[in-house]
């Protein structure tokens, strides 16, 4: 009896943590950044604008949940924006999608351009459930192409505006901005 209780507690152990999911794609409820735990404050599905074609979640990771998008963004605490996909992106769609996001970009944009043309150069083709995932901690902006690091950017300001793409005043779509913020989509 006690050699079953132990293989039970093994394995009672070793299951994963609650999840969230969102269009099939689950997330933990939580993750380690560093030393630092880290809470999903949100998912949120993007969508493309033609018969809104799912493209991947989002799911963002702060230190505690917050529904003050101005706040997330102001704070220097650590963040990450984890990307899982529903379906196959070219490297020259997500590039585009960068673009545009310059394109909309209303302040400072000039300063934060080298920025995204050292995103764009570590961008290759995403297959579904495939992920991207991108790490901020204080002016640092780590990228993760499905686990592997590609590199950082250091510029001041380009972490919040960074994940200004999708808590910003233009996200992509806003169901993805309100799931992000914890809101029911």
């Amino acid at each position: 009896m006690t050699r079953m209780l132990g293989l039970f507690l093994s394995v009672a152990v070793a299951l994963p943590a609650s999840a969230a999911s969102l269009n099939g794609l689950e997330f933990p409820d939580s993750l380690t950044y560093k030393t630092q735990k880290l809470v999903l404050n949100g998912l949120g599905p993007r969508l493309a604008t033609i018969f809104s074609v799912k493209v991947y979640v989002a799911g963002l990771y702060i230190k505690e949940k917050n529904k003050d998008p101005k706040a997330i963004l102001a704070s220097k605490g650590p963040k990450v924006m984890w990307l899982k996909f529903n379906r196959d992106v070219s490297k020259d769609q997500l590039n585009d999608a960068w673009n545009d996001r310059i394109e909309a970009c209303k302040k400072d944009c000039d300063k934060f351009k080298p920025g995204i043309e050292t995103i764009k150069g570590w961008m290759r083709d995403i297959k579904e459930k495939e992920e991207l995932r991108f790490e901020a901690d204080g002016t640092k902006l780590t990228t993760l192409v499905n686990g592997e690091k590609k590199g950082e950017v250091d510029i001041e300001g380009f972490a919040s505006f960074f994940f200004g793409i999708w808590l910003g005043d233009d996200p992509p779509n806003s169901s993805l901005k309100k799931g992000l913020l914890g809101n029911k989509i």
